[in-house]
């Protein structure tokens, strides 16, 4: 990953740049619980334990709105706003509002208080009940379904055409596939494509793999399995190793996967057509290499399978719904945003040195990245799009604008992260140098009614030299715009890299 900052000062000519890890950071039925968050969490008791720190479970309920905190009997027990929280003490195990979830970590404690791990405050948690500050969501277009159940599984069949014929949403297409591998689900003569597997995301695709007569499962019961995030330790047997420190594909789709797999398994819990054995964590290859959301439904042998279908349907419906209003609430944001800046279209190709001709060209040391980025006030259109009329009008709002507040230049800050998406599986961080900068205006201050247009050349990643780079395949990447401290504007290719990097999700403590 290369990660820089770039601030302008007086001589508008002083770089620097910096690094930031990944954050693997859900849910329904607690969402109003959010509106309280952060900005309530107060002074935080951090204790550690087996090398790892904790929290008291206390600043976790003042955090997330919940009234009341009880620690007793072995249990604890936080309720508010419509929600109930139960966990045993030293199990990795807890429900809300009677629907299980897996914890990475067990939660501890002694007499009447209690600890949670921070990896799950931020991991799991905070993906409960925060679920949108870790999407970037997008209309979902396109519903995938895998029969993972294998050969000789009666009626596996029949549940995944029940399926097809209760998953009709308006605008919504669904695709039933028969296996899967590094691209993700493989369509019969028609696998899922490159531009498919790096821009669906949460905008094109999402995925149910479905497994009728599931191993572990008991006869009567459903129980939904997620990709486990970047962090979580692997557990065999009542051992817990090291944490796994990759961050797969799947991952960039954390919120969103445990988001589907409550409104389905919720769904099917309420209507009391099977047990609930939870949501679980996995790290089968399958949820790995997806690159859009995905959960495996696992079913007991003796579940109607009919119902189901009607009740996983209906789960689907709920969480597109959900993306749907949470699409337009942000777009009512950003109209009525304050921010001063906004990012425009990105481009990101090769800068070929046409001076050198064909043998340069033929060169792999002649290329380098280079990333255009235009930068403008909030609102302000291109001249080019406007009349004679329209361009008056925008003159005389921007002029409105600066007299508002002025743009300092050397108050604004860029950042930009790339990571490499050649491995169909991994995401991988790249680490470079700082890049060479050319900003196609003299003195970028935003006191015309244009972008200001910045470009950054960068060498070929280590990894990638040698090949056919095709960066719309290979790379990602994260910008963000800030202004006196101030986030202005963040875009980022796929979307969910935006929310996998620490410092980009505002949860406490970091």
């Amino acid at each position: 990953m290369i990660g820089f900052v770039e601030i302008w000062k007086k001589n508008w000519a002083v770089f620097g740049w910096c690094k930031s890890g990944f954050l693997g950071l859900l849910i329904f039925c607690c969402a109003g619980l959010c509106g309280q968050a952060a900005d309530q969490a107060a002074q935080w008791g951090v204790v550690m334990r087996h090398y790892r720190p904790y929290v008291k479970v206390d600043n976790m309920a003042k955090m997330y709105g919940f009234r009341k905190v009880e620690v007793r009997s072995g249990w604890v027990i936080l309720s508010g706003a419509g929600a109930v929280l139960k966990a045993k003490l030293g199990s990795r195990e807890f429900t809300i509002n009677g629907l299980r979830y897996e914890l990475q970590y067990p939660i501890e404690g002694k007499g009447r208080s209690a600890i949670v791990s921070v990896a799950d405050l931020r991991g799991v948690m905070d993906l409960i009940f925060r679920p949108t500050s870790h999407m970037q969501p997008s209309p979902v277009r396109q519903i995938l379904i895998e029969n993972a159940s294998g050969e000789g599984v009666a009626n596996a069949d029949v549940l995944i055409e029940l399926l097809r014929e209760h998953l009709r949403i308006e605008y919504v297409e669904v695709r039933v596939g028969t296996a899967s591998g590094a691209w993700g689900v493989t369509l019969p003569g028609q696998p899922v494509s490159m531009k498919e597997r790096h821009s669906g995301g949460v905008g094109g695709s999402l995925m149910l793999r479905v497994v009728a007569g599931a191993k572990g499962v008991s006869k009567d019961a459903v129980r939904c399995v997620i990709l486990a995030s970047a962090g979580a330790p692997v557990h065999v047997g009542d051992s817990i190793s090291k944490a796994e420190q990759t961050v797969y594909a799947g991952n960039l789709f954390d919120a969103e996967n445990l988001a589907l797999a409550t409104t389905v398994q919720g769904q099917i819990v309420a209507a009391k057509v099977a047990k609930d054995a939870g949501i679980r964590f996995g790290r089968s290859r399958a949820l790995q290499a997806a690159h859009y959301p995905v959960i495996q439904l696992e079913l007991g042998r003796e579940l109607d399978l009919a119902k189901i279908a009607k009740l996983t349907a209906e789960g689907v419906k709920r969480y597109v719904k959900f993306i749907d209003t949470e699409i337009k609430k942000r777009e009512s944001m950003k109209k009525n945003s304050k921010a001063l800046l906004e990012i425009g279209q990105v481009e990101l190709g090769l800068d070929i040195d046409l001076q050198g001709g064909e043998a340069a060209r033929e060169k792999q040391d002649s290329r380098r990245l280079k990333l255009v980025l235009p930068i403008s006030r909030r609102g302000q259109k291109s001249e080019q799009l406007l009349g004679e009329a329209g361009r008056e009008k925008a003159r005389s709002e921007a002029a409105r604008n600066k007299k508002a507040e002025k743009i300092d230049p050397s108050q604004v800050e860029i950042q930009v992260f790339f990571f490499d998406l050649a491995d169909a599986q991994q995401v991988h961080l790249i680490q470079s140098g700082a890049p060479e900068v050319r900003w196609i205006s003299i003195l970028p201050d935003w006191t015309i009614e244009q972008a200001e247009v910045v470009q950054f050349l960068y060498d070929i990643p280590p990894r990638l030299e040698g090949s056919t780079v095709k960066p719309e395949r290979d790379l990602g990447y994260v910008i963000r715009v800030i202004h006196k401290g101030v986030l202005q504007d963040a875009v980022a290719q796929p979307k969910g890299l935006l929310n996998q990097l620490w410092n980009f999700t505002p949860i406490f403590p970091k």
